[in-house]
């Protein structure tokens, strides 16, 4: 049985999708190809550790790659995922990726905008999806897996310097996974992706999205890849505008504040300092 030695675990809208271009276009680690998010540990744990099994190499395959993980963001905000994980003797090493509270709570409902034809405000968002402010609650979330795994098993990176010096990301992690930095392509983490618009066509948007999700939970995963080599989801960008309207000076400082505490319990947590997302 062939199981990941590494898990992405989080968090959600923090750069997950660029973290999984990144170590994907690495030679030395595997990761999944039909899918991005497995989300095993949370909704998909009944299928069994024989559908877990079969999205990554077989044992023969695996001996080619130092490292084989998979990254699901959600991981980080369900209880119950940390203690599956520790079920599991393969899995040694967690990456979290975080992003300052405030943006990431915009890029979800960003997200929402462009996949759920969400119509109202930022502001009623985060009424109308509390979920929205728990989620970045980052100190309160790793406790909870400290209390399954030693910090040493984590990699922890901030993504607004991750992205600003790729290079060091990549170091970090290349020690970490214990795989050549060198190995990295040059271009690899150049790239923007999973970027917020807003569809021209909303509905279609909103409709993809439904149909891409009831696909997957079916194990479709074929026909959601084949569409995409097909070029649909350039007919879902056509004419779409890569910027939101901004958030209030108030909404901002108000969240900055809900924030605060937590942001202090991470940085005494991972040992780090946090002023970047201050500035």
């Amino acid at each position: 049985m062939t199981l990941p030695s590494f898990v992405g675990i989080g968090a959600e809208r923090c750069g997950s999708t660029w973290l999984y271009q990144l170590l994907k276009q690495h030679p030395q680690v595997y990761m999944p190809k039909k899918r991005k998010e497995l989300q095993f540990f949370n909704k998909n744990y009944h299928k069994g550790l024989k559908w877990y099994e079969s999205f990554f190499p077989d044992k023969q395959t695996a001996t080619a790659y130092q490292a084989i993980g998979e990254i699901t963001p959600v991981y980080l905000n369900i209880p119950v995922c940390a203690e599956r994980i520790a079920s599991l003797n393969s899995i040694q090493k967690f990456i979290v990726i975080l992003r300052n509270p405030v943006n990431r709570a915009y890029s979800q409902y960003g997200h929402s905008v462009r996949l759920s034809n969400y119509r109202k405000s930022f502001e009623e968002y985060i009424i109308d999806h509390p979920g929205a402010i728990k989620r970045g609650l980052y100190a309160q979330k790793l406790a909870h897996y400290f209390k399954y795994f030693d910090k040493k098993q984590f990699c922890c990176l901030i993504f607004e310097e991750s992205v600003n010096n790729v290079n060091f990301t990549k170091q970090k992690l290349a020690k970490f996974l214990e795989i050549e930095f060198d190995e990295f392509p040059d271009s690899a983490g150049l790239e923007k992706v999973n970027q917020t618009y807003l569809p021209k066509f909303k509905k279609l948007n909103e409709i993809s999205s439904y149909v891409r999700h009831k696909l997957i939970d079916k194990d479709l995963d074929w026909l959601v890849n084949m569409v995409k080599v097909l070029g649909f989801q350039k007919v879902l960008e056509y004419g779409a505008k890569y910027t939101l309207a901004p958030m209030s000076p108030e909404t901002k400082l108000r969240l900055e504040n809900i924030f605060e505490q937590d942001i202090k319990n991470l940085e005494k947590l991972l040992d780090i300092s946090l002023d970047i997302w201050r500035l």
